[in-house]
């Protein structure tokens, strides 16, 4: 599957991670199941991976899409959310930077985009060596 999850309850995280070839369709599945994951919760920190991803097929349009999508899933959230980005290569990089301003457009989300896993770790205040390590791990194998 080019985008998988996983809910951390401590802390609460929603750990994303794309591999392959991912377009519009696969990141919208990706929302609808979290959306229905039994341990949904509205305004957790996000850590996306997208290091595993081999193509990005997605316009700017296609990403104000996806950002639309999103929407009302911010709208219920009692904070801005933070979400980190951990793309290392200039054009993971460059569709992460597109979403962050996307996002910072919209103001209900504080979007950073990190080239090292440790920085985005600092970002979202993961300072749990053990977790920490275990998120780079997972993030690396994918």
């Amino acid at each position: 599957m080019p985008v998988g999850f996983k809910l951390l309850s401590e802390p609460p995280l929603l750990h994303v991670w794309l591999s392959g070839k991912v377009g519009l369709p696969d990141l919208l599945d990706r929302h609808k199941r979290y959306g229905g994951d039994p341990g949904f919760q509205p305004g957790v920190d996000e850590l996306f991976d997208i290091r595993g991803a081999t193509e990005i097929d997605l316009t700017f349009s296609q990403m104000r899409t996806l950002r639309h999508k999103k929407k009302a899933y911010y709208a219920q959230t009692p904070h801005k959310v933070r979400c980190a980005i951990i793309a290392p290569g200039d054009v993971q990089f460059g569709m992460g930077r597109m979403y962050a301003t996307l996002a910072d457009l919209a103001g209900d989300q504080n979007v950073e985009v990190f080239r090292k896993a440790d920085l985005a770790m600092a970002f979202l205040g993961i300072s749990d060596s053990d977790l920490a390590q275990q998120l780079t791990e997972k993030c690396a194998a994918k």
